[in-house]
């Protein structure tokens, strides 16, 4: 199958374009970057413009697109901020659906959303977002997400079969350092031996997996085209961030406090976790990496300063 991949130079993409490779897939890349990290086929496009997403799709030629590109944190504030986020994970979703339904021939498309698009859930007995869990995001990135998805069902067609995954936290090495587990470990990794470090708030609980493990089943699902659209991928349960903290703090050897940092605070869901039951019974898909090794592997990547 011959797949392309946006995003390229983004977190998730080396390992996704590995994981398909290793499985007999041809790989094509494409990003806003000048220089690839990757040894595939490239092709440099900004996604936000509808004649440059028209000549990659007839240079790919793709079977399958596995949308990655968007962004969570825009700079700015009010109409720019908006129009940014609109313009990135609305329009450019648009425009790369337009363009495979285009090709005239049988494709599939399939959306990375996220677990950020449900509503807040304060249930002592609460099993974990599913397929089916009312969806009310609580910032503008999940909402661009959400209509995002929207986009896709619009051009789901006999031409273009469209899929979306809802993934929730995935961490793992080479993961940007605004996000928490990366954060916080790299923090402690420059504390010295004894040392007090700003955090956030480490009550919230939120579901993570290992990123080796989310790109095994977007493999998946386009590889055997399910019947259902729509999938939650995660633990399935909640983990602290106190407990990624006393982690890396245990592995780091070092004696090391924290003291909550306002700055570093957000509006957010007090416990985030999804419920991957549907991926298990249709994809056979379940995390296979323990959250220790995958921050093991995350820690000691920033420590040596590895590449991937």
């Amino acid at each position: 199958m011959r797949v392309l991949l946006t995003g390229a130079n983004g977190f998730v993409a080396p390992y996704l374009s590995q994981e398909l490779f290793q499985f007999g897939h041809e790989i094509f890349l494409t990003g806003r970057e000048s220089t690839p990290l990757q040894n595939f086929p490239y092709f440099l496009a900004d996604l936000t413009d509808q004649e440059q997403v028209q000549r990659m799709i007839a240079w790919a030629q793709p079977d399958a697109v596995v949308h990655l590109a968007g962004i969570s944190d825009v700079a700015g504030q009010g109409l720019q901020r908006a129009e940014l986020m609109t313009s990135v994970n609305i329009d450019a979703t648009s425009f790369l659906c337009r363009a495979l339904h285009q090709q005239n021939r049988p494709s599939i498309f399939l959306f990375i959303s996220t677990g950020l698009v449900y509503q807040p859930v304060d249930l002592p007995n609460f099993l974990g977002f599913n397929e089916n869990s009312a969806l009310g995001p609580l910032n503008d990135y999940g909402w661009s997400k959400l209509a995002a998805e929207a986009i896709t069902r619009i051009y789901d067609s006999g031409q273009v079969t469209t899929y979306v995954a809802r993934p929730f936290n995935h961490t793992g090495p080479g993961q940007d350092l605004r996000f928490v587990a990366p954060s916080l470990a790299k923090r402690i990794i420059e504390a010295e031996q004894e040392a007090i470090i700003p955090v956030g708030n480490l009550n919230a609980e939120r579901d993570f997996t290992d990123v080796r493990d989310i790109v095994r089943a977007y493999r998946l699902i386009i590889e055997r085209k399910p019947k259902q659209k729509t999938f939650v991928l995660g633990s399935g349960r909640a983990t602290p961030i106190r407990d990624i903290f006393k982690f890396f703090v245990d592995y780091s050897g070092k004696n090391i406090t924290f003291e909550r940092a306002e700055s570093l605070l957000r509006i957010e869901h007090s416990s985030v976790f999804g419920d991957p039951t549907l991926a298990l019974e249709t994809l056979g898909w379940r995390p296979e990496i323990p959250l220790q090794k995958t921050l093991k592997d995350l820690y000691d990547f920033i420590v040596t300063g590895a590449k991937l």
